[in-house]
Order: C-alpha cells, then structure tokens, then sequence
C-alpha cells in the first residue's frame, strides 16, 4: 500500500498542475422594478398592511393609492417576483410642501407687533422652511426578500425620479422608536433634520383603528449631479 501511494504522489503533483476551467453558475431572474400598473395597486396596498387584519382599512388604502396614481405630484415603484409575478416591494414619491429645517447663523428673525424684525446679536436660531421637496413615502418590501438589496434599489429608484425632475434633495420621515430603519437610512447617506412631534400615525387594536401621536425623525439626503 505504501508503494502504491508513492506512485500516486507524481501524478496528484502533475494533475494540481491543470485547473479545471470554472463553469459560469447560472443567473438567477432578478426582480423587476418598475412603476406599477393599476391593477398592481390591490397587491401594493396588500403589502403595505400585511400585518393588518381590518378590511375597511385595506379598503381605504387601496383607494387612497388608486387616488394618488394619477396624480401629477405622485410616483410609485414597484418590485415583482420575476417567476411568479408577486409585488414583493413597493415605494411612493411624493411631491409636496415639506419643513426643511434652515439655521439662521448671524442673527435671527423675530416675529413682534405684527411684524418680523432682525436682531443680529442673537444666538442662532433654526426655523422650518416649507418648501415643495419630494418625499419618499411608503416603502415597504417583502419580509421574505430582505436583506437582499430590494429596498436600498427602491429607495434609488426616488432619488433618480427626484432628479430627472430637477429637484437637488429628498426628504423621509422615520418614527423616532425605529431605530434599525433610521440606522439603515443613515447607511444610505440620510443625514437627521429634526424631530416632528406633531405627526401622527394609524394604531390596530381590539375595537378597531384609531389615529395616535407619534414622533417622527426627519431626514433629507442631496442628490449628486
């Protein structure tokens, strides 16, 4: 057995030589992002309240997207499953007047008597600045798909629509108790503006829907040209 094994060792020697050429593995579909045709929404609005059991407000919110979908301001994106045809992400830009946060550095205005008067000795003052921003809204995408980079395209998807209209910054609001979405934000360049108190948001319980208070984080990412 010894002897056979040293006979073997120049010839493992000569194959390890020769490297079998590397099959291309075979590309996997990828799934389709586009924006979605009216009869997308039913399944869009499914996707947004997954979790939500109430059919009135699936009702409303497949309404509220068929509303929206020919409006001049607002853009929708969607992902579908390239085999079976399933929207698995969705995202809204919406073009609206949104509060940037504007610092004011050498003074401040002061609102007195009826009118506005500079004081250029004053500290630093911030103030919102309403201004027609597009707003990513309702990005959401499959529980099973991710982690994959579906979201991060969605949210590319915004940024270039917002630029092919001319518009040099995109703005989100994050609920303050969500951190990992906030974190996952930041990754992708979203710089924090300020923390809206006054938002609100839809809360499922027992007896039905209610509208609740929450804090949302605010934030805004320019776009390169």
């Amino acid at each position: 057995m010894r002897i056979l094994a040293l006979a073997l060792v120049p010839l493992l020697n000569i194959f390890s030589r020769f490297k079998l050429p590397s099959l291309p593995l075979p590309s996997l579909p990828q799934p389709s992002l586009s924006p979605p045709l009216t009869s997308d929404l039913d399944s869009c609005a499914d996707l947004l309240i997954a979790n939500l059991s109430i059919k009135s407000l699936k009702r409303r919110t497949s309404k509220e997207l068929q509303d929206r979908y020919d409006s001049i301001n607002d853009y929708m994106f969607c992902s579908k499953d390239p085999t079976t045809g399933e929207v698995i992400g969705f995202v809204e830009l919406r073009v609206r007047n949104f509060g940037i946060k504007e610092t004011l550095n050498d003074g401040s205005l002061r609102f007195n008597s009826g009118v506005y008067e500079y004081f250029p000795n004053s500290p630093p003052s911030s103030r919102l600045s309403f201004t027609l921003t597009p707003v990513i809204t309702n990005l959401i995408v499959n529980p099973k798909y991710r982690k994959t980079g579906l979201g991060s395209k969605l949210v590319k998807c915004c940024m270039m629509k917002a630029k092919s209209l001319k518009f040099d910054t995109v703005a989100l609001q994050v609920e303050k108790s969500n951190l990992r979405s906030i974190e996952w934000y930041e990754g992708l360049g979203f710089e924090k503006l300020y923390e809206d108190k006054s938002s609100r948001r839809v809360e499922v319980g027992v007896f039905g829907e209610r509208s609740v208070r929450t804090t949302k984080v605010t934030m805004s990412k320019s776009i390169k040209w």
